[in-house]
């Protein structure tokens, strides 16, 4: 027995995403139309199949578009499902809707290429929030982007974590003066001060190839923890760890 669709039938029918379904690296995330999913520069998204009213039939014509990005291997209408989108270079950005510190790419679902249910991808810039610390003598203390460091000599202060908005186990990286300082965990690595100067170094936190954050250090006399209005301070913000 052959069935009718809605509009042969003269029922009317009213399509519908309940959600989008979107993996960002090893996680996978269901959010409502409407609704914004935050992502950070750099991270993989891949569109799954939305969970919706269609019939079976109807699935045949439903296409899943995400502003901005565009595969070559894409058909008119654009498909946009199960391509690996790399957030830092995969997305155009004239395609996006400044939101504060974020672009916001629209996330479209067509039906016969006409868009009857929309979503948003925002793309927020990684950011280093503050780096751990820990003295030889055993304290540890927050240094924050912009902070001025300095180190007496035959000092090494340990590298305990890296607090920033990028979740793990997206890797991060350290690099002293432009070499990468190799660092996996707590403990992994430090601030040599016998192989520092007087004139100041850049730390930076690295992801992508693009600093997230930065602090200065250098040789001196004593230890001097400087903030970013060159306000000196001792080593406060202490850190339990």
């Amino acid at each position: 027995m052959s069935t009718r669709s809605g509009a042969e039938s003269g029922v009317h029918f009213e399509p519908k995403i309940h959600y989008f379904c979107v993996r960002v690296n090893e996680k996978t995330f269901a959010f409502e139309p409407g609704e914004e999913l935050t992502v950070i520069r750099g991270d993989t998204v891949r569109i799954l199949d939305p969970r919706t009213n269609l019939s079976q039939e109807d699935e045949r014509f439903l296409r899943i578009d995400l502003r901005g990005f565009q595969a070559d291997s894409s058909p008119y209408p654009l498909e946009d499902r199960g391509h690996h989108i790399n957030t830092a270079t995969d997305l155009q950005e004239k395609y996006a809707r400044p939101r504060g510190h974020k672009q916001t790419f629209a996330l479209q679902a067509r039906l016969r290429n006409k868009v009857f249910s929309e979503s948003f991808i925002a793309v927020e810039e990684p950011r280093l929030e503050y780096l751990v610390l820990k003295e030889p003598e055993g304290g540890t203390f927050a240094a924050y982007p912009g902070d001025r460091l300095e180190l007496p000599p035959h000092t090494v202060m340990t590298i305990m974590d890296v607090k920033s908005n990028v979740q793990p186990p997206c890797a991060v990286f350290l690099t002293m003066s432009g070499k990468t300082v190799r660092w996996d965990d707590a403990g992994s690595a430090g601030i040599d001060s016998t192989k520092l100067t007087e004139r100041e170094a850049p730390l930076d936190v690295v992801r992508n190839g693009r600093s997230m954050g930065r602090i200065w250090v250098r040789l001196g006399e004593r230890f001097r923890l400087t903030s970013r209005g060159d306000r000196s301070r001792p080593p406060v913000s202490p850190v339990r760890y």
